[in-house]
């Protein structure tokens, strides 16, 4: 956390440097220059830096036709838009496969033909409401939770929200039925007694600690579910015993108290 001693000490970059778009903010660029001019910093320092850096850029190969980059982090907005994305959807639908765990099932997935009429319950079913990007660095939790919030975050490109996928897989031939109110676990209840089978879902989310979403302040202040999941999940299964609870969470929560109360679960 400073300029010459990191500098001279083998630090060869340092990140997330210029952080706020003035000089004073990093420890390195400007200042790294003066450093160098007031012969605090050998020049063949910095050229041992500039090596190590454009190294691992040969390295990696990004001379050959790697795509082009336009981003301006202080000036989103304005800055050009270029899409590097490939076919890394491909990818990003096989790590969200393999990162589902099924703690429990008793016999309800994989989904049955005679299942027709499914019910869909809780906000993390479906997109926020107000858009995909609408929070700082994704500090707020309206919808189904993608990713968490802080400077590591990244503006969705498109996100596919539950009901989407799912209702795209089950085909024309299933109806369904949604209730998004986490608050209003009466008419939840309702809308899940009927259904063949209903979709409850929770998460948990955390972030970096400049941002905070309900007084969690980074780190989350407890292992329990956001926006009311647990009640809404006792809720649904109460009314409709061919449950399955999904949870996306960025890490533990806490299981429910009583098991037996929550009959035929999957999770």
């Amino acid at each position: 956390m400073s300029t010459v001693p990191s500098a001279n000490g083998g630090l060869d970059m340092d990140m997330p440097g210029d952080v706020s778009g003035s000089d004073s903010s990093t420890y390195f660029g400007k200042n790294l220059t003066e450093a160098v001019e007031n012969k605090k910093v050998k020049e063949s320092r910095v050229t041992d830096m500039a090596t190590r850096i454009v190294a691992t850029w040969y390295r990696f190969r990004q001379d050959e036709n790697y795509p082009e980059t336009k981003i301006d982090s202080f000036d989103l907005e304005n800055a050009p838009y270029v899409n590097v994305q490939a076919d890394h959807y491909k990818l990003v639908r096989e790590m969200g496969a393999a990162s589902t765990v099924l703690l429990k099932n008793n016999g309800i997935l994989p989904l049955k033909n005679s299942v027709k009429n499914i019910a869909f319950i809780g906000s993390d079913a479906a997109v926020d409401p107000n858009g995909l990007n609408v929070c700082e660095d994704q500090s707020c939790d309206n919808g189904t939770l993608a990713i968490g919030w802080g400077s590591g975050s990244a503006n969705f490109p498109y996100l596919i929200d539950p009901i989407t996928g799912l209702t795209n897989a089950l085909g024309k031939d299933v109806s369904y039925k949604k209730h998004l109110d986490n608050w209003d676990v009466d008419s939840a209840a309702d809308v899940a007694k009927d259904a063949d089978v209903a979709f409850v879902f929770s998460n948990s989310d955390s972030g970096e600690q400049y941002l905070s979403i309900d007084g969690n302040v980074g780190d989350r202040n407890n292992l329990s579910l956001w926006n009311n999941g647990d009640n809404l999940i006792k809720a649904v299964a109460d009314a409709n015993k061919n449950t399955v609870v999904v949870i996306h969470s960025v890490g533990y929560r806490l299981a429910w108290s009583s098991w037996s109360r929550i009959r035929q679960l999957s999770c």
